[in-house]
């Protein structure tokens, strides 16, 4: 009995001293070869192993160093971000993960939290990222154009203006505005309409934003027997995870224009399948209710984005709805109309002159209701200036 156990327990220690001794060799393999594919640049190689080596349980700084390099390179900004992040835990302080993390997510547009990771920075890496010239003006823009109906005699063209600014607080949040000017005559009067719409970003770490915003509508309608006047208002309030490869979104409005009350709630998924800033589509699903949910009704949104090339952009959506219209769009997009708008085909096409300056052209069919069914539509054509300091 006694000679068996010693034998069981020397074939023990053999084993495990085999074990460690192979996982030894295969950390030194796994060092060895992810750093010889980073120096030869091999990324389409690297990526793949040390993928296969993180699954395998071998995970430490350098291998999420090289693997968010490598995606970096290769333009997945939004996966190499997730490595990063994660190298960053094993070593917090190491200068050149905070900097790629920091363009990672300049790149992927996520500017507020770039913002928020440049806080822990040293003054050499502030220096080199040249912080300090950073200006608290993040773009001002500026649009403007028409809506013609498909019932000219019925609808005048509609006239509409934008100025926009968006700035940073404290280099904490951004914070955008925008003031509309809007008009129109038509058969039933003419309506004149202001408005100023107010959305801070609000990061809160961990790939979590907060959105809430206000939109104040400022209304006058003349028509033959007399002039209706009316201040409203909505208020909208959304939180945002981001993922490597999705965003997702909740959120609710409470809308309050021509003395219909209404509650929305609102939910976006955002999918970037390839893990790169430049392609991304999904929907945003609206359920709003003016009879506080006794009845709902849903109204879907499907995007896609996709920058094709360089600094040419392209966004497009498709709106279909029923019952009656909603704000949308975390309550930017009011509309205040009493004719429903059935559908709304949209599409935008963006082009980067330089580094400061972009010009983007909208085109929208839009398909409408009169309350007394009749139909008719609007092709709107819109064109803007976005300068970036």
């Amino acid at each position: 009995m006694y000679g068996s156990k010693t034998i069981a327990l020397v074939a023990f220690f053999l084993v495990a001293r085999y074990a460690m001794g192979q996982d030894e060799t295969n950390s030194a393999l796994v060092e060895r070869t992810s750093y010889q594919l980073y120096v030869d640049r091999q990324w389409d190689e690297l990526i793949p192993y040390c993928r296969n080596a993180i699954r395998e349980g071998y995970d430490y700084f350098y291998l999420r160093l090289r693997m968010g390099i490598a995606l970096y390179e290769k333009g997945q900004y939004r996966i190499a971000a997730t490595h990063f992040e994660k190298a960053l835990r094993f070593n917090s302080r190491d200068e050149l993960t905070q900097e790629y993390l920091y363009y990672c997510h300049i790149f992927s547009n996520r500017f507020d939290e770039a913002r928020k990771l440049s806080e822990t920075f040293s003054e050499e890496l502030v220096s080199k990222i040249n912080k300090e010239d950073w200006s608290p003006t993040d773009f001002v823009s500026a649009e403007g154009g028409l809506k013609i109906s498909s019932r000219s005699y019925l609808f005048n063209p509609a006239f509409y203006f934008q100025l926009g600014v968006e700035h940073t607080v404290n280099n904490k949040f951004s914070l955008y505005h925008a003031a509309t000017i809007y008009g129109q005559s038509e058969s039933r009067g003419t309506i004149s309409q202001l408005q100023y719409f107010i959305q801070p970003n609000i990061p809160l770490g961990r790939h979590w934003t907060l959105t809430p915003s206000m939109h104040f509508v400022s209304l006058n309608f003349k028509k033959m027997n007399g002039l209706l006047q009316s201040t409203d208002m909505a208020g909208s309030l959304s939180l945002t995870k981001s993922f490597s490869h999705l965003d997702i979104s909740i959120g609710g409005t409470v809308s309050n224009v021509l003395i219909a009350l209404q509650y929305i709630q609102q939910s976006r998924l955002a999918i970037y399948p390839f893990g790169k800033p430049t392609f991304s589509f999904g929907v945003i699903s609206y359920v709003h209710t003016e009879d506080n949910f006794m009845t709902s009704t849903l109204a879907l949104n499907p995007f896609v984005y996709w920058n094709p090339v360089g600094k040419v952009r392209f966004y497009g959506n498709y709106f279909i709805n029923k019952n009656e219209n909603i704000a949308e769009m975390n309550g930017y997009l009011i509309n205040n109309s009493p004719d429903l708008t059935l559908s709304r085909i949209s599409s935008m096409l963006t082009l980067g002159l330089n580094r400061h300056l972009d010009v983007y052209g909208v085109y929208q069919f839009e398909s409408k209701r009169e309350l007394n069914s009749l139909t008719y539509s609007y092709n709107v054509f819109l064109i803007g200036l976005k300068f970036k300091p």
